[in-house]
């Protein structure tokens, strides 16, 4: 038979009712989100995949912000820079298995090509004929970057 430790079993009970308050304490706080482009609040799965991919990027930015005052000695405390960094690490984990949980196989992209500007006509329109072979990669039109997805 095993032992439990209550110890451990009470630290975890209080880290979920801690992660339990803060989620809805983030959901009593989408309620005021900020307006969108048409003037009226983001409603639905867009604007509350807006909200956690922007939550993503603020956590990336201020753990790499802090890791950066870490290596210019502005600071020494190790712990908070770690925990930084492992907050951005574990939302943007997060963030990516929402993803892969509500989107079909067939919607999620394999390659995404960055490029550094998009083929235009004289009147500023996209040349979608153009992206077509730069996407296939029949042709190296424009400098490119691959990232896996």
């Amino acid at each position: 038979m095993t032992t439990i430790d209550t110890g451990s079993l009470m630290a975890m009970r209080n880290a979920i009712l801690q992660q339990n308050s803060a989620l809805q304490k983030a959901a009593a706080g989408s309620d005021a989100a900020p307006l969108g482009k048409g003037g009226a609040k983001e409603a639905g799965f867009a604007g509350t995949l807006s909200s956690a991919i922007a939550n993503v990027n603020t956590l990336d930015q201020k753990a790499g912000a802090a890791t950066e005052a870490y290596e210019r000695g502005e600071t020494t405390d190790i712990a908070a820079v770690m925990l930084s960094r492992e907050q951005a690490s574990v939302s943007f984990q997060a963030t990516l298995q929402v993803r892969n949980k509500l989107l079909a196989a067939y919607k999620v992209p394999r390659h995404i090509t960055f490029l550094e500007s998009l083929p235009k006509s004289a009147v500023g329109k996209i040349l979608r004929k153009e992206l077509r072979p730069i996407s296939s990669g029949a042709t190296d039109a424009a400098p490119k970057v691959e990232v896996a997805g």
